[in-house]
């Protein structure tokens, strides 16, 4: 568990940077994580995850994973 003000649904996230299909939570975690960021896998609002990175941290990670359509 980790303390955190920022719970992003993915499923939101994609249809907001235009990427189609919402990309794993799981994968953006290990991204956020490898790039010294706090984040978790969330149990509420899934598919979802809790950070505490910057929003340009988190856009970074997800379309390094779905890049835009």
């Amino acid at each position: 568990m980790i303390d955190s003000c920022n719970l992003i649904v993915v499923d939101d996230l994609a249809a907001w940077l235009g990427t189609g299909a919402p990309p794993s939570p799981r994968k953006i975690v290990e991204s956020l994580r490898q790039n010294g960021h706090v984040a978790a896998i969330s149990g509420y609002g899934k598919p979802s995850f809790r950070t505490a990175a910057p929003w340009e941290a988190v856009v970074e990670a997800a379309m390094s994973i779905h890049p835009p359509m």
